[in-house]
């Protein structure tokens, strides 16, 4: 399995309130954040999208869903590389 391909999210259940993420379609970023909510029995989750600023409801049957690694958000110590 590659690195990519550990980071995508299948379903909801994998998310945990606190988890960065992307929403991809078509290979294009259309929403990035950090996860505030989790619906499993629905396949929703709430972000606040870094991107507009703003509360998002996603749902996993639209988008790509890929978690963002520490190394990637601004402003974050990665701490798996520092443990």
């Amino acid at each position: 399995m590659t690195d990519a391909e550990t980071r995508v999210i299948w379903t909801c259940r994998e998310l945990s309130t606190g988890d960065e993420i992307e929403a991809k379609y078509k290979d294009r970023v259309i929403h990035r954040g950090q996860v505030t909510e989790v619906i499993p029995q629905l396949e929703l989750f709430w972000i606040i999208d870094t991107l507009t600023g703003g509360p998002k409801l996603l749902d996993t049957a639209e988008f790509a869903i890929f978690r963002v690694p520490l190394a990637e958000i601004p402003g974050k110590p990665d701490t798996e590389l520092t443990q």
